[in-house]
């Protein structure tokens, strides 16, 4: 796993967000949700003190953002707002070094809990979260609309051992 994961190094930069990434932040977000943001939202996120993340992009190619992990961190306890990923750039390690980035952050700042959603259909990201140790702690039902239905919420949190 540790010889995966520094190829994948060797490919993607990760980097904290900016408040001018919001129009790349949104364009992205479109492309990986229905309904998507509007553009003003990721405007008001990036402006926020208590919202942090993490954006990806090839090395060399700063400018263009393939994927970005957005978060709040309020005293002790962190969410994960919205994880995407472009997907024409998706099961290429970018969620994985997304996720990993923000959880060092949140290590760092000696974060306890971080929470998230997501939709039950959504195996790909159950998955990663399951392989960051995340657990299932309750449903949101029919919280995600899709075109003629709606289906569940997963509530997952993520405990965070600290050391002195």
């Amino acid at each position: 796993m540790m010889f995966k994961s520094s190829l994948i190094k060797k490919h993607f930069w990760i980097a904290p967000l900016q408040t001018d990434d919001s129009a790349s932040l949104h364009q992205i977000h479109q492309h990986c949700f229905v309904p998507a943001w509007e553009k003003q939202a990721f405007d008001n996120f990036l402006t926020d003190h208590s919202i942090f993340g993490y954006k990806a992009s090839f090395i060399g190619q700063p400018n263009q953002i393939l994927g970005f992990c957005l978060c709040r961190l309020i005293l002790d306890e962190a969410e994960i707002i919205t994880i995407a990923v472009h997907p024409h750039f998706r099961r290429k390690g970018i969620g994985t070094l997304l996720i990993d980035s923000t959880l060092h952050h949140l290590h760092h700042e000696r974060a306890i809990k971080l929470f998230l959603e997501v939709e039950e259909t959504n195996l790909s990201a159950l998955n990663l979260y399951q392989h960051f140790e995340f657990q299932k702690i309750s449903k949101r039902p029919a919280y995600y609309q899709s075109k003629n239905s709606r289906t569940d919420a997963i509530i997952m949190q993520k405990t965070f051992q600290q050391t002195d």
